[in-house]
């Protein structure tokens, strides 16, 4: 006779078995593309007569592949796509009214078949992506030999990989917990991934079109393309190779480094995987955990019958809501600029708060149908408003004074100035990337004299402006 504990795990296991095969196609099509992408073409290489014939692949030290081949960003933003799709089909039966009551009481708690999911859709993902990438790394050791800096690439290049799914099965999956139907859920998923880079291109805009004595700041350091799942990985790295400046980005690790690339027999600084690299991977990889931990304590507190909805869920309006302000307030900002330019700050603010205030209510309305529920939602809208008109006071004000202020001799340490890609104090090449130094101390009274004139003219040009 079998027992109830028995029946129970059967139960589980199934349901485990079916979120697997539910979901297998996408990572599936994941694992084709990236074998045919990455795995192919370096097969495609150690193969031919060229690879026999030509002493070249003595000479190498790591391949991964050739990047000319295939847009690399492209992979990983596929990735992310994969891991959405395999959390619209793993979650798939609480937007469907015919499904979610049969899937809901056939014995098994929320808590196991959201860990069913998660798991079958971690280990699909994981397995897409490491098995192309593998076999990459032991055509590598076989042809071109073992290197620390081909594990490092292999582990990269799996992690980064997986994690880009990751990041989209979990957006994915919070974005199912708080939506009606898959519309819904594909909305939110898009506002959660750009909210954050639009918001950080909006104070970019005001912090370089108000603030006075405009400038670049090229050396911060802050990959902005982080910020959303899409772009996490495409990474730009700057070095200095003694000679001049450059950049590489995930793009070049794709390049076959040969012996005549390495700097005393290792290799070159810019193409080692250190932080520049590892820090976007472990962020999504947190972020990630967190957006998994909220879809876990929203499953458990998700009605059954607001499957087929739109609109129901407060969360998922204001997220969308959110999007829709910020997106035509960017908007409204950029062309308000350049038609009254900046003598018209608080004429340029007033309109990017009624253009965002507009499109935050009909967002609202469209999604939520009832007036009442709307005016409940402007609280939102009001703090989106105010943060907007404290970026426009701190950035006209030139960060409250500070901005512009002229430090103390004593507190500068080194000073550079360039123009038409020029420094002034080398005859290097001004590249963009990072201004050519100086520690001498005429130079530091002369950009600090500078600096004081330069504001002195502002000023003279502010007054006459609004005289």
């Amino acid at each position: 006779m079998t027992s109830q504990k028995s029946l129970k795990n059967n139960v589980n296991f199934n349901d485990f078995k079916r979120s697997l095969l539910d979901s297998l196609i996408f990572p599936i099509i994941a694992f084709v593309v990236l074998f045919a992408s990455v795995t192919f073409p370096l097969i495609d290489y150690v193969t031919s007569e060229q690879f026999k014939t030509t002493p070249i692949h003595n000479e190498v030290q790591v391949f991964v592949s050739d990047y000319s081949f295939v847009d690399v960003s492209m992979l990983f933003m596929g990735m992310v796509c994969c891991g959405i799709l395999v959390a619209v089909k793993s979650f798939g039966f609480l937007v469907s009214k015919k499904q979610v009551n049969v899937f809901l009481s056939q014995g098994v708690t929320r808590t196991t078949m959201f860990v069913n999911r998660v798991v079958s859709g971690v280990i699909t993902l994981f397995i897409s992506t490491l098995i192309p990438i593998l076999i990459v790394y032991f055509i590598n050791i076989d042809k071109f030999g073992l290197t620390a800096h081909l594990t490092s690439t292999f582990l990269y290049f799996v992690s980064g990989l997986f994690v880009s799914g990751l990041a989209g099965f979990s957006i994915g999956s919070f974005a199912m917990m708080i939506a009606g139907n898959v519309f819904e859920a594909g909305l939110t998923t898009v506002a959660i991934s750009i909210i954050p880079i639009m918001v950080v291109n909006i104070g970019t805009i005001i912090r370089d079109y108000f603030l006075k004595g405009y400038h670049r700041d090229y050396t911060m350091g802050f990959n902005y393309t982080m910020l959303t799942p899409f772009t996490f990985t495409d990474v730009y790295k700057t070095y200095y190779n003694g000679e001049y400046q450059s950049q590489i980005n995930t793009r070049h690790l794709f390049e076959a480094i040969t012996k005549d690339m390495l700097v005393d027999g290792k290799i070159p600084e810019a193409y080692k995987i250190d932080s520049t690299f590892i820090m976007p991977v472990v962020l999504w990889f947190v972020v990630s955990v967190v957006f998994m931990a909220l879809a876990w304590f929203l499953i458990n507190k998700r009605k059954a019958e607001h499957a087929n909805s739109f609109g129901h869920f407060a969360v998922s309006r204001v997220i969308c809501s959110t999007c829709v302000f910020t997106i035509a307030a960017y908007l409204a900002f950029d062309i308000a600029y350049y038609e009254l330019s900046n003598n018209h700050i608080v004429i340029t603010f007033l309109l990017c708060a009624l253009v965002g205030l507009l499109t935050f209510f009909l967002a609202q309305l469209i999604m939520a149908r009832k007036i009442k529920t709307v005016v409940k939602a402007l609280p939102i809208c009001a703090v989106l408003i105010c943060t907007m008109a404290l970026g426009f006071v701190t950035a006209d004000t030139g960060i409250f004074g500070q901005y512009n202020k002229t430090p103390v001799k004593e507190d500068v340490k080194s000073v550079a100035i360039s123009f038409d890609g020029i420094s002034l104090f080398s005859n290097l090449i001004y590249t963009g990337n990072e201004y050519v130094k100086s520690t001498d101390s005429k130079d530091i009274d002369m950009v600090l004299k500078l600096h004081d004139e330069i504001k002195k003219e502002e000023k003279n040009v502010d007054e006459h402006k609004t005289s």
